[in-house]
């Protein structure tokens, strides 16, 4: 009996040692796998790392287009409040020039008028001391 117990104590044994073996292979295996997945991490760092830099660079461009953009915006700005400036330069020179010509005008027509009623305030002026004339002489003669 107890020679059956230690055959049995023996297989028991080997059939641990075999289990052992083979869980030492799945572990050679995890640990395979486990390198592989360690290696895939690595890449998925680099890939994230190459994202990240890709990220930076696109927000580089936006900032840079922003930064055109309100440049050429400013530019734009600048120039057309010169034009408009210029524009309203010109349009009140214009108007002034226009204001005065129409100045001139009225005081040329205004001086005609009054150049006319003094010359016929002189005929009149002539005629009325013609008339006196006459009636000096009809009251001395």
């Amino acid at each position: 009996m107890e020679e059956k117990i230690l055959n049995e104590l023996t297989n028991i044994n080997g059939q641990l040692q075999t289990m052992n073996q083979r869980f030492d292979k799945v572990d050679e295996r995890f640990d395979g796998i486990d390198q592989r997945l360690d290696g895939m991490d690595q890449r998925f760092d680099g890939i994230d790392q190459r994202f990240e830099e890709v990220d930076k660079s696109l927000e580089n461009m936006n900032q840079k287009i922003d930064d055109t953009k309100d440049e050429i915006v400013t530019t734009l700005r600048k120039e057309l409040d010169d034009r408009l400036t210029i524009t309203e330069n010109k349009i009140c020179d214009d108007v002034s020039d226009n204001i005065k010509s129409l100045c001139d005008s009225i005081t040329r027509l205004e001086n005609n008028k009054h150049n006319e009623i003094i010359a016929l305030l002189k005929i009149h002026e002539s005629r009325e001391a013609r008339r006196m004339e006459i009636i000096k002489q009809a009251f001395a003669g």
